[in-house]
């Protein structure tokens, strides 16, 4: 029973350091700390988007990405937010699949002050067979919270007199 529970004690950790590492690097900045990301990767992880109707949707989310091209996805995406914050609300630990599934919320700014949007993301995260590196994930997001923040972004670089291209 004990390495049970230390096997799951470790699943949890690595799901939830894997949700959170996505965090600024400093708060309140969008600036992306790519090497606590790939220290939880495998070097031939997955990383995908779910529900398959948005994806299908919206090009920036289709496909699997490699660690690398999560990387380009994050390097893309954080210049169009101001900041944004994570907030772990649940975790579900299955320690024969060696999975977990954790619903976070993600409070994601377009600009600094402005408004903040909530979109709530359940991770579907699967680890190596030591528990500590993540082998792959699929990320569900709110269609309708994402279509909001592309909505502000949209605006404040309209604002700006620029362009803001796809916004996830």
């Amino acid at each position: 029973m004990a390495a049970q529970d230390a096997l799951c004690d470790t699943l949890r950790k690595t799901a939830e350091a894997w949700v959170l590492a996505t965090l600024p690097k400093t708060p309140g900045t969008n600036e992306v700390d790519y090497d606590r990301i790939l220290s939880l990767l495998t070097p031939d992880a997955e990383i995908s988007w779910g529900h398959s109707l948005f994806v299908s949707q919206t090009p920036p989310l289709r496909g699997t990405k490699t660690p690398d091209g999560f990387l380009e996805h994050m390097k893309s995406m954080a210049p169009r937010l101001g900041t944004w914050q994570i907030a772990i609300a649940d975790i579900c630990v299955d320690t024969a699949k060696r999975s977990a599934v954790v619903r976070a919320d993600f409070d994601m700014q377009a600009e600094v002050d402005g408004e903040v949007v909530r979109n709530e993301i359940l991770f579907w995260v699967k680890l190596d067979e030591s528990g500590t590196k993540v082998k792959a994930t699929t990320e569900f997001v709110d269609p309708v919270a994402s279509g909001k923040l592309r909505e502000l972004i949209m605006a404040k670089a309209t604002n700006a007199g620029g362009g803001a291209g796809q916004a996830s």
